[in-house]
């Protein structure tokens, strides 16, 4: 069974391993960072020469990834990593499950992002709720088929613009009580600066909030970072 660690000291600290088996959800609105941060868990993977990568960039073409990985590492060892970023369009579940399947090892996969993943002809008349939850009980059959973690960026919805502060709540990202069962982990960006206009140059404080987790009571939790768009997004916070 495949684990990994996010290579983020708090997160790894308070919650151990992306493990096998499990479905892990991370949503934010737009611009928030949710494909940075994913790349920042790929790469931080990927550093483990033992571990392999598979990412379905499904808005943004393969060679970006690339070129932020690389902004992150030298070119000698990226061209080391075991990574493969497909960038087809329009892809299913049944796409993904056939890709995997093709391939000798995959540690993690992340998928960028849900509402891009589309149903089956045969699922066409599903409602939009429906849909998701299709599309989540697949992706965590395929967590488990596989025995590894499998990441899946989400849109959250606009109703946070709608609060004073802006913060996100469960609902913003899964309003469907079923869809919300079926993640392990639920995990939500957060960033003050994002609605102040603060320069990225500029180190902000990020929060990265985990609102579902089926191996830790006590939720939710806020684990804070630091995030600076130009020095690679996000980063463990000095510890004092």
């Amino acid at each position: 069974m495949n684990s990994v660690k996010t290579g983020f000291d708090d997160y790894d600290e308070i919650f151990g391993e992306l493990s096998g088996g499990q479905l892990i959800v991370i949503g934010g609105r737009p611009a928030m960072g949710k494909s940075t941060f994913a790349m920042n868990i790929v790469h931080n993977v990927c550093m483990d020469k033992s571990k392999s990568v598979l990412v379905f960039s499904l808005e943004k073409e393969g060679y970006h990834y690339i070129n932020r990985l690389i902004s992150l590492n030298p070119r000698d060892k990226v061209s080391e990593w075991k990574l493969d970023i497909d960038d087809t369009s329009g892809i299913t579940v049944e796409y993904i499950d056939n890709k995997i399947s093709s391939m000798k090892h995959i540690s993690m996969v992340v998928i960028d992002y849900l509402q891009l993943v589309s149903v089956s002809e045969a699922e066409v008349d599903i409602s939009y709720s429906g849909e998701v939850i299709h599309i989540l009980r697949d992706l965590k059959m395929l967590a488990e088929k596989y025995e590894m973690p499998v990441i899946v960026l989400s849109q959250l919805s606009r109703d946070c613009e709608k609060r004073d502060d802006h913060r996100p709540v469960i609902s913003d990202i899964l309003r469907s009580k079923k869809a919300k069962e079926i993640p392990d982990i639920i995990i939500m960006l957060y960033r003050d600066g994002y609605y102040r206009r603060v320069d990225v140059q500029d180190d902000q404080t990020a929060e990265i909030i985990v609102v579902k987790h089926t191996s830790v009571e006590e939720l939710p939790r806020t684990i804070e970072m630091t995030y600076n768009a130009v020095a690679g997004g996000f980063s463990n916070r000095t510890r004092k």
